[in-house]
């Protein structure tokens, strides 16, 4: 199987103050079919990863597959935030 997007977990915080921020929608960029979450009281989240199946066939070139997808976080009246979930 092919990883599409990461599960993914983190913590927003407001730069501002370095405080968690409550109730940030948080979200794979370009994954809209996936389900979005809602941050907890101290600003944690957990994003469920998507993977698709796919036959891939493997030359032997050796090398570490990465890659990489964006996430946001959104909050009434604040800017939307960005980030990367890396995985390997």
């Amino acid at each position: 199987e092919q990883v599409l997007a990461p599960d993914a977990g983190g913590v927003v915080i407001r730069a501002e103050t370095g405080r968690p921020v409550q109730g940030a929608r948080v979200r794979f960029v370009g994954r809209d079919a996936l389900p979005s979450a809602i941050t907890a009281a101290d600003g944690r989240f957990t994003l469920q990863g998507q993977t698709e199946r796919r036959v891939i066939l493997a030359y032997p070139i050796g090398g570490v597959y990465r890659d990489t997808t964006g996430v946001m976080a959104s909050v009434p009246g604040l800017a939307d935030a960005y980030a990367s979930a890396d995985f390997v």
